[in-house]
């Protein structure tokens, strides 16, 4: 396997050789192909514009670059020869196979085959082709309807190998333009994290292989079979993700009556609270649990199937229930969906879904008004600014006294302002020495009005 760095150490060569012979080389591009793996010592090769866009970019000494393919972003390190998807942040290696390296079957009797680098989704959407026979969307197409989802779209159109179709989001089914033909769809998730996790077969619904353990529904088909249970009847019926369910309190089954299918339920971790129960009727002082090692009536797997009223179709249904351990202090509801082994406990260990609908909806509230802060104070110790001392004129004192130093303080600053009372006045009213004694020696020019009611307040 061959990479770019071969080819650039050519490019370089030719440019040391002279002006003329790297003109050459650059237009005369090295034959080959970018090709992207998927898979351990899988390769798929870029398309042709994008593999001529690259190796331009790797030319110019550039050491990344990004490209767009099938409406995804992707970031190309040519340095550590990594590709980044920037929607997802899976990351795979890229690298150039010369011409020389690419065996002659790939290329014999077929022109080349590109495709787009494989995305993670997390799942895949499903379209029902006939009765409980079901296959897997385009790529693309489950990319754009999982994108709209997330938007908060209701419809969303799309056109494959010429055809128009429109899917409801809310009713969750597949309507074709042409044929009028109505499907249902539903998003099949997978999850990377567990330990026993199986190969998705493409065109058939699987059930996980850690079906036969004690599972936990979605939050809503949760809390409706805690109401069931505290509910004090004995057979309770509630409408979940379209698909109606009843409820043997006594017997500790639940049934799809869509489907007919039934499987066994137990809760475990206290008492049902009756702040769960949407019925008067008062619950019962502690649901009845049942172990883990109870028979189960019927293996089957639960109905997937979304409700016109606008429920999500990913709660109870859409994918495999996740496999959690008993909550300490809250009940939690288990169903068990298949021949029950006795050395086999409920799992220990939560596994968190990252698929869209199994993450609990927030309101964002009106944001608090914005109120100041009280101002810091300087650091600890800082001095204060002091003062300006007042300049008196040379061989001039202040009084030794306190009073008469304040007196002295505001006769002298009235004198530097513009409002000063004729001296013949002045000296009328208070004598000049009885002014000139504030200081020790000197003599004052003028008063102002305020300093000479200063001098009046003198004993």
């Amino acid at each position: 396997m061959g990479c770019a760095g071969s080819a650039a150490a050519r490019y370089e060569e030719a440019a040391a050789d002279g002006p003329e012979a790297a003109e050459s080389a650059e237009a005369s591009w090295p034959r080959g192909e970018w090709r992207v793996e998927v898979a351990q010592d899988d390769w798929i090769a870029l398309d042709q514009e994008t593999s001529q866009k690259l190796l331009e970019e790797y030319y110019s000494g550039r050491t990344e670059a990004t490209y767009s393919s099938f409406n995804n972003n992707y970031h190309v390190d040519f340095y550590g020869q990594v590709q980044t998807d920037q929607q997802t942040g899976r990351q795979c290696r890229i690298c150039w196979f010369e011409a020389a390296e690419i065996p002659k079957s790939e290329t014999a009797g077929q022109e080349e085959v590109t495709a787009a680098p494989e995305v993670y989704l997390g799942g895949e959407w499903l379209i029902e082709e006939s009765s409980d026979v079901w296959r897997s969307l385009d790529p693309e197409v489950s990319a754009q309807l999982l994108v709209a989802y997330y938007c908060g779209d209701e419809r969303m159109e799309y056109t494959l190998e010429g055809k128009s179709y429109e899917v409801d989001l809310t009713s969750w089914e597949q309507l074709s333009r042409e044929s009028g033909k109505k499907q249902r769809i539903f998003w099949n998730s997978s999850d990377p994290q567990a330990a026993d996790e199986a190969t998705e077969l493409p065109d058939s619904r699987r059930e996980s292989e850690a079906s036969d353990q004690w599972l936990e529904p979605g939050e809503e088909a949760e809390r409706q079979l805690l109401a069931a249970l505290a509910s004090g009847q004995e057979v309770v019926r509630y409408f979940v993700n379209g698909c109606e369910f009843e409820v043997d309190v006594v017997r500790l089954v639940q049934t799809n009556l869509s489907t007919g299918e039934q499987w066994m339920i137990a809760v475990e971790g206290g008492e049902v609270p009756s702040s769960t129960v949407p019925s008067a009727t008062a619950p019962p002082e502690a649901p009845p649990e049942v172990a883990p090692e109870a028979s189960v009536q019927e293996p089957a797997a639960a109905e997937v199937r979304a409700g016109a009223d606008g429920s999500s179709a990913f709660a109870a249904g859409a994918s495999e229930p996740r496999a959690v351990p008993t909550a300490k202090g809250k009940p939690k509801a288990f169903i068990y969906k298949a021949v029950p082994d006795a050395t086999k406990q409920p799992p220990k260990k939560k596994k968190w879904s990252l698929a869209p609908g199994q993450q609990r909806t927030r309101i964002a509230g009106p944001k608090p008004k914005a109120v100041p802060g009280p101002q810091r104070p300087g650091p600890p110790g800082q001095p204060t600014a002091a003062k300006a001392a007042i300049e008196l004129p040379k061989g001039v004192e202040w009084p030794k006294a306190d009073k008469a130093r304040r007196v002295a303080e505001t006769v002298f600053q009235d004198m530097r302002k513009p409002e000063p009372t004729e001296c013949a006045e002045l000296e009328q009213k208070f004598p000049l020495a009885r002014v000139q004694g504030l200081f020790s020696s000197g003599g004052v020019v003028g008063l102002s009005k305020s300093g000479a009611a200063a001098c009046e307040a003198l004993p």
